[in-house]
C-alpha cells in the first residue's frame, strides 16, 4: 500500500471504530446510525450500510438522509429499482434529518434521475423505458434550477458514455444542453 492508501484505510478505521462506538453508547440515536451507514457505505459494506440506515429509519421514520444514503449503496449494486422506489420515498418526506433542507431536495432529485436513466436505458419494454426517461428528465430539472459549478462537474461526468445519465445524454440531446447551459450560468435559473 502507498502512504496515501494506508492513511484513507486508517480514516476509514477510525470512522467505522467511532460509529460504532457512537450506537453502543446510544442506540436511539439516529444520527449515530446514518453516520454509521455512511462510513460503512465508504467502506463498500453496503449490505451492513443498509442495516444501519434501516435501523436510523425504525428510529426516525420522517428523515430523507437515511434514505437518501441508502438509495446510493442501492444504485452502487446496480438495484436502481430500489434505489429510485427509495429516493421517491424520500421526497414524500420534508425532513432532511430533523428539518427541512431545500438543497437536499434537489441532491434527491438528481440521484433519482440517475437511477431513472439507468432504468431507462435497461428496459426492454419501450413504453416503460420512455416513462422512466421522460420521469428522468423532469427530476433533472427539478434538481438543476440554477447555477452551481459543483452540480456541472457532476452533470458532465454523469453524461459521459459510461455514467448515470449516458441514456439521457444520447436520446434527448437538446434538453441536457440547456440544462448544461443552466449549470453554468449562460442560461437563466428556473
Amino acid at each position: 500500500w502507498t502512504v496515501q492508501q494506508r492513511e484513507i484505510f486508517s480514516l476509514l478505521d477510525r470512522a467505522l471504530m467511532y460509529g460504532r462506538m457512537a450506537v453502543a453508547r446510544d442506540p436511539k440515536n439516529f444520527p449515530a446510525w446514518t453516520q454509521l451507514g455512511i462510513s460503512r457505505q465508504n467502506a463498500e459494506l453496503h449490505g451492513l450500510a443498509i442495516e444501519a440506515f434501516n435501523q436510523s429509519l425504525t428510529l426516525r421514520p420522517d428523515q430523507q438522509k437515511a434514505r437518501f444514503f441508502m438509495s446510493l449503496s442501492q444504485h452502487g449494486q446496480e438495484q436502481y429499482s430500489q434505489a429510485e422506489a427509495t429516493l421517491t420515498d424520500a421526497l414524500n418526506r420534508s425532513l432532511w434529518e430533523d428539518r427541512e433542507d431545500l438543497d437536499r431536495r434537489q441532491d434527491i432529485f438528481y440521484n433519482r434521475a440517475c437511477a431513472r436513466s439507468r432504468l431507462a436505458s435497461s428496459s426492454t419494454d419501450g413504453a416503460a423505458q420512455l416513462a422512466f426517461a421522460e420521469a428522468a428528465m423532469v427530476d433533472l430539472n427539478s434538481a438543476c434550477p440554477r447555477a452551481d459549478a459543483y452540480q456541472l462537474t457532476l452533470f458532465v461526468r454523469d453524461c459521459e458514455s459510461t455514467g448515470d445519465l449516458a441514456h439521457l445524454a444520447q436520446n434527448y440531446p437538446v434538453q441536457i444542453a440547456i440544462i448544461r447551459e443552466r449549470l453554468s450560468g449562460t442560461r437563466p435559473s428556473v
